[in-house]
């Protein structure tokens, strides 16, 4: 998402302060999973941070597989497992509960699909040009179905404030 060490650390230090203010509103238990999206993307992007630091020769390369698998397993196996998850909890209307828990099923199978082939394959980063590339094997079917797992079930939820959070998202 970042495009520097700067950048990462600075998104992360706001989510982190963001989801500080977060914990602090009193909130029905079924939210709690969603009210902690601030300070997991936070440590996401605390990860990248480490990641780039040690592409800019700044941090030993002990540091570079914790940071590197962090950010990856975030990525691409915790965010379609907890998205649906998150949205569920919230929901009241039975017909859109059904919908979002079709894209938890399709959630988990993303992420054990992506889990297999992170723990199968070699995990590498490099960076280009103001950015990182991750050499995680994503067929377009998985992406596609990635895709369906952490938007869907906020754009459908009841709750207007979800749908709004969604579609503003660059």
């Amino acid at each position: 998402m970042c495009y520097s060490a700067e950048a990462s650390f600075a998104a992360s230090g706001v989510l982190a302060a963001s989801s500080i203010v977060i914990s602090r509103v009193p909130k029905e238990k079924a939210s709690i999973p969603l009210s902690l999206i601030p300070a997991i993307f936070a440590a996401h992007q605390f990860s990248e941070g480490l990641v780039w630091l040690n592409q800019d020769g700044i941090l030993p390369d002990t540091y570079k597989s914790g940071a590197v698998y962090t950010y990856v397993m975030i990525a691409y196996i915790f965010w379609p497992i907890f998205v649906p998850f998150s949205a569920y909890l919230i929901e009241t209307s039975r017909r859109r509960r059904i919908l979002i828990l079709i894209c938890q099923v399709l959630g988990l199978w993303v992420g054990f699909t992506l889990l297999r082939t992170i723990i199968n394959d070699p995990l590498n980063v490099s960076a280009g040009c103001c950015s990182l590339s991750y050499s995680v094997y994503v067929s377009g079917a998985t992406a596609g179905l990635y895709l369906v797992a952490v938007s869907f079930p906020y754009l459908i939820s009841s709750r207007k404030t979800l749908v709004f959070l969604v579609l503003q998202s660059p």
